[in-house]
């Protein structure tokens, strides 16, 4: 008897760890649910593939000058000037879209020279001060500022664009002759702006997609977007914008059924341009 009784003990057991270790796999594998029929995992696909073909990065860097000024070298009829280069370099892939000189002048008064969009920048060229404009300063990359200035803070703010995710790092690449007693400047801290590029090429193919001007070989038509952003086949999105008359869209790979449960994203970020002129938009992602 105590052998039999023993063995349906063995038994019982035996089961209960079988049936525990059942349920933890069903806990921590879940088999037959795939992670790409989430909602949620959708939706932030989304938002990724979206960021990803449609945004632009921007920087704003601002270069505050103290000293920039040419210099003489040699003697006699050897004696030549030098002018100082001061420049940075940045990392691949990113333009120079736009400078802004900013000025402060010894009543602490700020003072705009003026920005230049598209600037043909070779570098802050240091000049003599029969070169610079009255009462010293900077003037088409031109620069002659000493302690005799009327104006004793000079920054110009460099702005740089990229659509694609590049690092970005400064590099000084002043030339070598520019020593600290006729180069005094520094690099302050970059502000970083982000936000959709409506006139990035990829955008505008998306956006004929909503308007209906199909095109033939289109990565935005609506038989391959799934394909290249990597979304099931067997759901369906929607992306949409409705800021009057700032952004107005509806991109829709099928129109949504009565009984499809559709799960919304809201997405608040700005419109940018390469120049770094922001303004708030409202995003909106569907899935079912």
């Amino acid at each position: 008897m105590n052998k039999k009784g023993s063995e349906h003990v063995d038994w019982m057991v035996s089961m209960g760890i079988f049936l525990v270790a059942l349920i933890t796999i069903f806990l921590l594998l879940k088999p037959g649910i795939q992670k790409e029929g989430n909602e949620s995992f959708l939706l932030n696909l989304l938002e990724e593939k979206f960021r990803t073909d449609f945004f632009l990065n921007v920087k704003k860097v601002p270069l505050a000058i103290g000293i920039c000024e040419s210099y003489d070298v040699g003697e006699g009829v050897e004696r030549r000037p030098v002018e100082p280069i001061i420049n940075l370099g940045v990392g691949m892939g990113w333009s120079l879209t736009q400078t802004q000189l900013i000025v402060k002048d010894v009543s602490k008064d700020i003072i705009d020279l003026g920005i230049t969009k598209d600037p043909n920048w070779n570098g802050i060229t240091c000049v003599s001060s029969s070169e610079a404009p009255s009462g010293g300063g900077c003037s088409n990359y031109n620069c002659h500022i000493t302690s005799a200035s009327t104006n004793n803070a000079f920054v110009y703010y460099l702005t740089y664009a990229q659509s694609n995710p590049v690092d970005f790092s400064i590099e000084d690449s002043s030339t070598s002759d520019c020593i600290i007693d006729s180069c005094n400047y520094r690099i302050g801290a970059i502000d970083n702006l982000y936000g959709l590029d409506t006139d990035n090429l990829n955008f505008k193919n998306f956006l004929s997609e909503t308007e209906g001007k199909v095109s033939r070989n289109s990565e935005y038509k609506k038989s391959n977007i799934k394909t290249k952003w990597n979304f099931p086949e067997n759901k369906d999105f929607f992306i949409r914008a409705d800021d009057k008359g700032i952004l107005e869209f509806n991109y829709e790979t099928k129109k949504p059924e009565e009984r499809d449960n559709v799960y919304v994203k809201t997405f608040r970020t700005n419109l940018i341009d390469k120049y770094g002129e922001v303004t708030p938009i409202v995003i909106y992602f569907g899935v079912w």
